[in-house]
């Protein structure tokens, strides 16, 4: 199984977006509050759905999140 190079598509605050091969993975970013929305993530959450959907050569968009959240003590 070959590496995935995931390349930066935009920078945010509450969530990551990185595009490879046809791909775009938009993840949550906030585990010390186990990824809790606020208005300004689902405003992200838009503007990088957005991104995605106008880029002709993105297929799929993988929505997951970051983690672990050091509350949690392991992974």
């Amino acid at each position: 199984m070959s590496h995935i190079d995931w390349k930066v598509a935009k920078s945010y605050e509450d969530i990551t977006y990185h595009k490879c091969d046809g791909v775009a993975r938009i993840a949550f970013n906030r585990p010390d509050i186990r990824n809790a929305f606020r208005p300004k993530t689902t405003s992200e959450l838009y503007d990088a759905f957005y991104d995605a959907n106008e880029d002709v050569n993105i297929g799929v968009v993988l929505l997951s999140a970051e983690g672990p959240s050091s509350k949690d003590g392991i992974w």
